[in-house]
């Protein structure tokens, strides 16, 4: 990992206090760890995303040999800077992800999702230190039809319950543009795009009248985007694709979604997130 983000977990962050966490062990010590950058992280996570492994010594009577193994996952959250592609979110809060957690919201998720444990949020030096729990698929990487078609499910079930069981959150930090901001990020490639539409690569991608289709429904985007603003708003995920969902195991052997963590918290057309209890 960075020397100087391994300086700043040796000097300040309570590394032990997330080991016992994560260990559900409240004498637990920290024998040894080491610490990996798994990716660098897009959006407020830009200080990168590090996984932390490593023993510890049991607080209990019985000691395993060898130690205790566990893992923990290191988000480092900045607040984005001006002229980057997630400025324009940062006034509707970079650290929403934070503010999830300590809003509680994650905690009372409907049946079949669950958000990764959250054991420690620090800030140091202007950056935020969020400590989560480390998620593994337990499917693998390809999941068969039926678990898409099930975590459709229980994402289909969080948007219902704040439709008809719960009242909508209100939280000032709650996105609810997401949509109106992606879709204008696209106005540089459709004003380019009859000037290329004979470039072989363009052909292939846009095969027969799938161009002139794609340009009606961007010509009609403000109407689409008006009629979905008058709808009945649920609280969605945003960001719900494969690399943010793991399968895992529930009780009794029920198929839950476990999900990285909602970096990303939408009002609407955002972020849902999977289950791991």
């Amino acid at each position: 990992m960075d020397s100087e983000l391994q300086l700043l977990v040796l000097a300040h962050t309570p590394l032990t206090t997330v080991v016992r966490r994560a260990l559900d062990d409240a004498g637990a010590e920290v024998e040894a760890w080491n610490a990996t950058r798994i990716h660098g992280g897009i959006g407020a996570a830009g200080g990168g995303v590090y996984r932390f492994i490593g023993t510890a010594r049991s607080g209990r009577a019985v000691q395993p040999a060898g130690g205790r193994p566990w893992s923990v996952v290191l988000k480092v959250l900045q607040a984005p800077t001006a002229g980057t592609t997630y400025a324009a979110l940062a006034v509707e809060g970079w650290n929403r992800e934070v503010l999830t957690y300590q809003s509680g919201l994650l905690a009372a998720l409907p049946a079949g999702l669950a958000a990764p444990r959250c054991f420690e949020i620090g800030e140091h030096g202007g950056l935020v230190w969020l400590w989560l729990e480390d998620v593994a698929d337990q499917v693998g990487p390809r999941w068969p039809l039926a678990r898409f078609a099930l975590a459709a499910r229980h994402l289909g079930r969080l948007n219902g319950t704040y439709l008809s069981a719960r009242p909508l959150p209100d939280y000032p930090w709650l996105q609810r543009t997401l949509l109106r901001w992606r879709v204008e990020r696209n106005v540089a490639f459709w004003t380019a795009f009859d000037a290329g539409r004979d470039a072989p690569w363009l052909r292939r991608c846009w095969p027969g009248d799938l161009g002139a289709r794609g340009r009606r429904l961007w010509q009609r985007r403000e109407a689409l985007l008006d009629l979905l603003d008058r709808l009945p708003q649920p609280l969605v995920h945003g960001d719900a694709d494969r690399r943010n969902l793991f399968a895992r195991l529930g009780r009794r052997g029920t198929r839950r979604w476990p999900s990285t963590g909602p970096s990303r918290v939408w009002r609407r057309w955002g972020r849902n997130w999977s289950t791991l209890c």
